[in-house]
């Protein structure tokens, strides 16, 4: 099983106007599996009324992207059950397409 670092500072509600300061944070989830081979970040994207969940495969030799994924999770459960997907199979998450970029 991989290890992960995270941090969380993600409000406890769905995002609304009482808690827009709070959800305008430039990172509220953010994570690295423990060989640094894999990195993740979260943020909400008002504008779009989405988050925008971007991790990262990195050649931790060279340093280079080897792979890409981005996905829009429209609320907070949906962001922290795509967290939890990707952080127990990150291959098999980064693999997957989006049919809503």
């Amino acid at each position: 099983m991989m290890i992960w670092t995270r941090q969380q500072h993600l409000p406890d509600e769905e995002p609304n106007k009482h808690n827009a300061d709070a959800y305008a944070a430039p990172q509220l989830l953010a994570g690295a599996s423990e060989d640094g081979q894999y990195i993740y970040d979260a943020v909400y994207v008002a504008s779009a009324g989405c988050f925008l969940l971007t991790a990262l495969k990195l050649n931790t030799e060279w340093g280079f992207i080897e792979q890409e994924r981005r996905c829009k999770p429209t609320t907070r459960q949906a962001l922290l059950a795509e967290t939890a997907l990707l952080e127990h199979d990150p291959e098999h998450w980064l693999a997957q397409s989006d049919h809503n970029e």
